[in-house]
């Protein structure tokens, strides 16, 4: 093999590797994005994404809220931030309840599985919470 043979190889190498590692970035970085309670419910139900890890934005269905302080146990349905509630989705966190959940401004980020009954979020925050205080004069 010529000099010119071995330069070419060697950068045909270097090039593949570099678009690999582009492509491999760039394919992870697609699935840390939120999803909306209505795009979550449709992969669940016709996308079959049982015990997928995802990260849903939505809000909580007022009236839907049941917080059994001892066990740290919050059920409460998610709906879309705008919209109809046509979407909803059960919700089960067992943690502390965050402050101002019950906000009817409130925008919630969950990051959990659904387990084929109901997303068991195993994180649970609560978007700039005081975005929706009245201001002290």
């Amino acid at each position: 093999m010529n000099q010119r043979a071995k330069v070419l190889v060697g950068s045909s190498i270097i090039v593949i590797a570099i678009a690999f590692l582009f492509i491999s970035a760039f394919a992870s970085s697609g699935k840390s994005y939120s999803l909306q309670v209505d795009e979550a419910v449709y992969k669940i139900v016709y996308e079959n994404a049982k015990d997928e890890k995802m990260r849903i934005e939505g809000r909580v269905l007022p009236g839907s809220v049941s917080w059994n302080a001892k066990s740290l146990e919050l059920k409460f349905v998610m709906i879309p931030i705008k919209g109809s509630a046509k979407s909803q989705l059960p919700v089960i966190y067992n943690d502390v309840k965050p402050d101002n959940f019950e906000h009817p401004e409130a925008q919630i980020v969950v990051e959990g599985k659904y387990d084929g009954n109901v997303f068991k979020a195993d994180t649970l925050l609560v978007k700039c919470p005081s975005k929706y205080e009245k201001k002290q004069q």
